[in-house]
């Protein structure tokens, strides 16, 4: 099928996203191959393959966030475009939407984002921190199966703090948002979340555990987050899509 589209559409290029095996097929058939970059160890054969056929490489993240030996053995070929978010061209100023959060001394309104980890299921660790915490507004987009939103922007900007996995997309929407995060890695191929949890925890961006945490742990993180005082701009989520459109339509011409 790919290579039915190749021929029939005469493409200019291809953009890869993860798949190594798809961008060595395309680049045999004569067709550029732009790569998303992604994070963790990706210093094995396969990946210095893919890197190494692909005309550009783009990255998702601002420069120096993550390990450069990737970006130094693609000789020059590296783009870092910023996070990559849908909310990117609204991205927030600390006083937007203020008053849509909790007013000082009120119930503070926690959102769970995305699936992540738990020792137990989604359900069993959102009911136990209700019951442990009832005076906290416990919110879930997508956390709990038929939770998803389809609004997620209010959600984000309604929240005192985040609670997210470390997929590219959640960190990019967070750092939109503007909003303090605690940011929990699921177990990925190739360390990948790991490394964007201690990306983030260098970058002094979000509070961040190697793995869901007590309850107790959970509220300290929580507590830790806002006094961060991220400054996601660093994340470079404004522009970032019509940055990396603009590279890649380089490649054609």
């Amino acid at each position: 099928m790919i290579a039915e589209h190749a021929d029939r559409l005469e493409l200019g290029v291809v953009v890869v996203d993860v798949s190594v095996e798809v961008a060595l097929f395309v680049r045999t058939l004569g067709v550029p191959v732009v790569v998303i970059g992604q994070p963790g160890d990706r210093t094995d054969a396969p990946h210095d393959l893919a890197y190494g056929v692909a005309s550009l490489i783009v990255c998702p993240w601002p420069d120096g966030a993550y390990d450069p030996r990737p970006a130094e053995r693609a000789r020059g070929r590296v783009v870092h475009v910023g996070g990559v978010s849908r909310f990117g061209e609204l991205v927030s100023r600390p006083d937007d939407d203020a008053s849509r959060r909790s007013p000082a001394g009120g119930p503070r309104r926690i959102l769970l984002l995305g699936q992540m980890a738990t020792p137990a299921s989604p359900e069993a660790a959102l009911a136990e921190l209700r019951a442990a915490h009832p005076d906290v507004q416990w919110q879930s987009a997508g956390f709990v199966p038929g939770s998803r939103v389809d609004a997620l922007w209010p959600e984000l900007r309604a929240a005192d703090v985040v609670v997210t996995a470390a997929g590219q997309n959640s960190i990019a929407d967070v750092a939109a948002s503007g909003r303090p995060a605690v940011v929990i890695p699921q177990e990925r191929p190739f360390d990948e979340q790991a490394a964007s949890a201690r990306a983030l925890e260098t970058l002094g961006l979000a509070a961040t555990a190697p793995s869901w945490p007590t309850t107790t742990r959970l509220l300290a993180l929580i507590d830790e987050a806002p006094q961060l005082a991220p400054d996601w701009t660093r994340w470079h989520t404004r522009g970032a899509a019509a940055r990396a459109a603009r590279a890649i339509e380089e490649v054609v011409t």
